[in-house]
């Protein structure tokens, strides 16, 4: 048997005929807690559990209940205890090993939320002494991360602030408990990596719970590594890796296939040796900070270099700023904001500006919480990043920052003067979700064919989305750019079917596909789709459609552009539909929209945007999107961020 420790969902493995059906319902619905039972009736469900008798599969209901106990807000009850103590007794004598891991494993967490720490790190160690003995030589078994994560907690938790103990003894134990929580940690951490393609690829029900544990694992490494205010160089590093693993976890969660490895030593090269000064930057949000990672151009003449003492890479720059209750509180009151108490927050603030970027009568408050996003994010590093002249902005945005545009973080403004600067005025900007860049050249060859494919009226039969008026003016105006190197294929309304658009890509050697089309992207691949005229495309179609041009085609699409698209609403995972989108086309880089724009908007961004991209002054697509948005930006009623800002590119920024 097994138990999948991310989806408690093991009842239907029990004999149902043979036992009482609403016993195994309720047991699951608490384990899954979708619901809450009073003590009275915990109390009875217990008791019913314990008349079962022993098998393999009632000790899955024992696990499964144990846990919901232990992770309930009332865990006093010293029945709880002996109840773990006997399942572990019930699984020895059906020498069954891993209820066994299970039940110690879950004896620990019980100490570990009493805070007794030597019977808490005694269980647990345990639990994984019998985790390991069901390993293979060449892969560790899939629960000894559970209770490695379990013994990190362990010491992480008897840890201070920071190791400034009083005596000389607090301060040794401090550091003997940092030493062993990092190195519990980082077992787990690898423990997860050596596991990732074979989970991945497994059934969906034994997939990773990515939002649960295997999130809190990666954050929690990132924490103990950036603990110290001045973390060592190793330390730095290893903290980049993981931030960067976390966003490969998440989209190969969201895909449900392995993606090819990163690489940072290669992200690296690019950063040092390209012509365009290129910087990458790794925020990542913890529980009372956000913990920036800067990589920078390597240069060995740089006296910036020369002053950064032995605690330091010489290209890797951190930079943490406190985002606690208290301080996020105080900020939003100084700027007097139209906000709620209880959104005092940093994730409730980042909220409320997505909502203000896509409604016009926002810009006051707006600019206000744009702005100060911006000093959490950048104020610290921007002076490392303008000593070395940089241009180009690469960003690995953690999961609540995605779903705004950077274009839009406001640097400055002057009410008075009604002047407004923002981060895409001085850098061209990109997002690399998964840290692979294929292929590096830039655009040099301007002889572009161009897959044009627009959908002005849905079918009213299949579809309730409106009717995109500027579609064909969209399209017209890429077709319109005169350059004698572009071309460009049109498929428009009826034409725009499914098949149609895959003959089209498997036939001809696109270098761009442009999309005008409704579709949405969301953190459930379910709920990620583009519209065509006879039904909507979903992401596996997407790879399907676009599987054969790869292998007939001796290059990959370079751009995809998806407009008229937008993510949902209120998900905070949603640009991982856009990636998954571009990973399953094969696109080196993708151009999408963030929200809904007049489509009117659409036309004209798309016209700025091409002629930019095929200019021969611009050497890149984040410089051509840069000089899109900074010239509709400047357009006649179009200063609002809503307009412009909605465009984000997304992998080869080059």
């Amino acid at each position: 048997w097994q138990l999948n420790p991310n989806k408690l969902d093991i009842v239907k493995n029990v004999n149902t005929e043979t036992t009482n059906q609403n016993l195994y319902a309720t047991v699951q619905q608490l384990a899954q807690r979708s619901w809450q039972l009073p003590y009275q009736q915990i109390d009875s469900l217990q008791q019913q559990i314990e008349q079962l008798p022993v098998t393999h599969a009632t000790l899955l209901i024992r696990l499964n209940f144990a846990k919901s106990l232990i992770r309930s807000k009332d865990m006093r009850d010293v029945r709880i205890e002996q109840f773990i103590k006997t399942t572990i007794q019930q699984a020895k004598n059906l020498g069954d090993l891993r209820a066994e891991s299970y039940s110690y494993g879950y004896l620990g967490e019980l100490y570990e939320k009493r805070q007794i720490w030597n019977l808490a790190q005694e269980n647990t160690e345990q639990a994984l002494l019998i985790a390991q003995s069901l390993s293979i030589p060449s892969s560790p078994s899939d629960i000894e991360y559970l209770w490695e994560w379990q013994l990190g907690r362990i010491y992480k938790s008897q840890l201070p602030a920071r190791i400034q103990a009083q005596t000389k003894q607090m301060k040794t134990e401090g550091l003997q408990n940092l030493d062993n929580a990092s190195q519990f940690y980082q077992k787990a951490y690898l423990t997860l990596q050596s596991l990732r393609k074979e989970l991945v690829t497994a059934n969906p029900d034994a997939q990773f719970s990515f939002q649960n544990d295997i999130e809190s694992i990666y954050r929690d490494y990132v924490d103990l590594l950036l603990r110290d205010s001045n973390p060592e160089g190793k330390n730095l590093s290893k903290a980049r890796e993981v931030i960067a693993s976390l966003q490969a976890v998440e989209l190969e969660n969201f895909l449900r296939v392995a993606c090819p490895e990163f690489n940072l030593e290669e992200i690296d090269e690019i950063v040092d040796k390209q012509p365009v000064k290129t910087a990458f930057l790794y925020p990542i949000l913890l529980e009372d900070r956000i913990e920036i990672i800067l990589k920078l151009p390597e240069e060995s003449n740089s006296q910036t270099n020369k002053d950064l003492g032995k605690n330091n890479t010489p290209n890797l720059r951190h930079y943490s700023t406190p985002i606690n209750q208290a301080t996020v509180e105080q900020q939003i009151k100084d700027l007097n904001l139209q906000t709620k108490p209880n959104e005092y927050t940093f994730n409730a603030l980042i909220r409320k500006l997505q909502v203000d970027l896509e409604e016009e009568y926002t810009f006051k408050d707006l600019k206000k919480e744009s702005n100060l996003v911006y000093k959490w994010l950048l104020q610290k590093a921007e002076k490392d990043i303008k000593e070395q002249k940089i241009d180009t902005l690469i960003f690995a945005l953690d999961t609540n920052l995605r779903n705004i545009p950077l274009a839009a973080l406001v640097v400055d403004y002057n009410e008075k003067e009604g002047t407004t600067k923002y981060l895409v005025d001085d850098y061209a900007l990109a997002l690399a979700p998964r840290l692979e860049i294929p292929k590096t050249q830039t655009l040099e060859d301007k002889r572009l064919r161009v897959l044009a494919a627009g959908l002005k009226e849905p079918d009213t039969n299949k579809s309730k989305y409106p009717k995109l008026n500027y579609v064909k003016k969209e399209i017209e105006a890429i077709e319109k750019i005169p350059h004698s190197g572009f071309s460009v294929y049109q498929l428009i309304d009826t034409k725009f079917t499914v098949d149609n658009l895959k003959n089209q890509i498997n036939t001809f050697a696109f270098k761009v596909v442009h999309l005008a089309t409704h579709g949405t992207f969301s953190s459930s691949p379910e709920k990620t789709f583009l519209l065509a005229y006879d039904g909507s495309i979903n992401i596996n179609q997407i790879g399907n459609i676009f599987r054969r041009q790869a292998q007939r085609q001796p290059e990959p699409i370079e751009l995809l552009v998806l407009s008229a698209c937008e993510t949902a609403t209120g998900d905070k995972r949603a640009t991982l539909g856009i990636s998954g989108v571009g990973v399953r086309s094969g696109a080196r880089s993708a151009v999408a929209s963030l929200w809904t724009l007049d489509d009117e908007v659409s036309a004209d961004f798309t016209q700025i945007f091409y002629k930019q991209l095929i200019d021969g002054t611009t050497v890149t697509k984040a410089q051509a999107l840069k000089q899109a948005q900074k010239q509709l930006k400047d357009l006649p009623g179009r200063e609002h961020p809503r307009y412009w800002a909605s465009y984000i590119l997304l992998g080869n920024w080059l």
